[in-house]
């Protein structure tokens, strides 16, 4: 369980806030897997079928179609130029978009 500074708290693997848990649990924490997952593809859903839902979606530049496909970009250039990104993290994928740039 992850407590927020807001007052709030997360559950689960998908660290679902207690906001959403009346929609997608029955009030209740989804703290098992399947009612977790139930939860996390329900907001995922909710977010037009982006993270953008979820707080940590801007640390992997993931929080809407249109920056997916802005990474999917980067990664393709990086790729073309030699890079081997599959162990590559966000920061380190822009820190070389930002040398070659």
């Amino acid at each position: 369980m992850n407590y927020n500074h807001d007052g709030s708290f997360d559950v689960g693997l998908f660290q679902i806030n207690d906001f959403n848990w009346n929609s997608c649990s029955g009030g209740k924490a989804p703290c098992n897997s399947s009612k977790n997952l139930k939860c996390a593809e329900d907001v995922y859903k909710w977010g037009k079928n982006t993270w953008k839902n979820w707080s940590t979606c801007g640390g992997c530049g993931c929080c809407s179609m249109e920056d997916e496909l802005i990474m999917k970009k980067k990664e393709l250039k990086l790729m073309m130029m030699g890079f081997k990104i599959n162990d590559m993290t966000y920061k380190e994928i822009e820190l070389l978009m930002q040398m070659f740039a």
